[in-house]
């Protein structure tokens, strides 16, 4: 059976629960990060992640029996992916050492807006209806109830805060190109191990040298964040990251896309609970957009 004709037109069940599953996952995976760039460096954090997992997975698969599909056709798609894979990464964890878990989780998560409008232009079948349009609109409004908040008032922990919103939304672009490229070139139909492997290895090979542009490599680090690092290499990237690829290669891009705003709820509540953030009113008035947003989105 093909991957087309493996595509299912709606979420069910199954589909729900691992976006849901997933959003939760990568919420957690933000606090993680913030927690161990005070002892790592970023882009080193994020290259060790990497490497690391791209190693696990690898041998995963040769243990089991599994396999690579790697070829000749994925090669160049793949590269680009994988530069997409590495840039969207490098962002998000400088971002997550500029600025609050709840500002990015909400802002890297406009991901859903960039890949509904690219794929109503570049995915057959899957055009956008006014109620979504409105959807997505309504979202948007959300966002910029954020990034209104570092022009319209000042507070003592700005800093280069706005620098971490930036970067959050380039991220967010990148990730949506990501998940276009996957459907819209040969490299979708590696399996999913091929995928991810791939996805891996090159943008190790792009984030740790990259790292040493970004000053000392080690901070202030202390065992337990070695654990938190193994966390992030087995359960979020070997185990999220798949299921992530086997939800863009089976549902619908605009619905799949909006269920990620849930991120932001989740984030924004890990944010208050665990690191003690500030949630203010522009930020529950942004939660609020967003959830309507995904009620008109996933209307049918």
């Amino acid at each position: 059976m093909t991957v087309t004709e493996q595509r299912k037109t709606k979420f069910d069940a199954v589909g729900i629960g691992a976006m849901v599953g997933f959003t939760l996952l990568m919420a957690i995976n933000q606090v993680a990060i913030k927690f161990v760039n005070d002892g790592l460096q970023p882009v080193f954090q994020a290259g060790l992640r990497s490497f690391f997992a791209a190693i696990l997975i690898t041998g995963f698969v040769l243990l089991t029996g599994r396999r690579f599909n790697l070829r000749r056709a994925f090669i160049l798609p793949g590269l680009f992916i994988g530069f997409l894979f590495a840039i969207e990464f490098l962002f998000l964890y400088i971002a997550l050492d500029l600025t609050t878990v709840s500002r990015t989780t909400l802002l890297f998560y406009t991901m859903p807006i960039w890949m509904a409008v690219m794929a109503h232009f570049f995915i057959p079948g899957e055009s956008l209806s006014p109620v979504r349009w409105l959807g997505l609109a309504v979202a948007v409004a959300g966002v910029v109830i954020v990034l209104g908040e570092r022009l319209f008032t000042e507070t003592a922990d700005t800093g280069l805060g706005w620098l971490g919103d930036l970067l959050c939304l380039l991220g967010a672009i990148g990730w949506a190109l990501l998940a276009l490229m996957i459907r819209i070139t040969p490299f979708g139909e590696a399996n999913n191990q091929t995928q991810l492997v791939f996805q891996l290895a090159v943008s190790a090979m792009i984030l740790l040298p990259a790292s040493l542009l970004f000053g000392p490599l080690v901070r202030d680090f202390v065992l337990i964040m070695g654990g938190v690092v193994a966390f992030q290499v087995i359960v979020v990237v070997c185990f999220g990251f798949t299921a992530w690829l086997w939800i863009v290669r089976h549902y619908p891009a605009t619905q799949m896309a909006s269920f990620i705003f849930l991120t932001p709820v989740f984030g924004a509540g890990l944010g208050v609970f665990l690191l003690g953030e500030a949630l203010n009113w522009r930020l529950i008035s942004a939660l609020v957009c967003v959830s309507i947003g995904i009620v008109l989105i996933n209307r049918k």
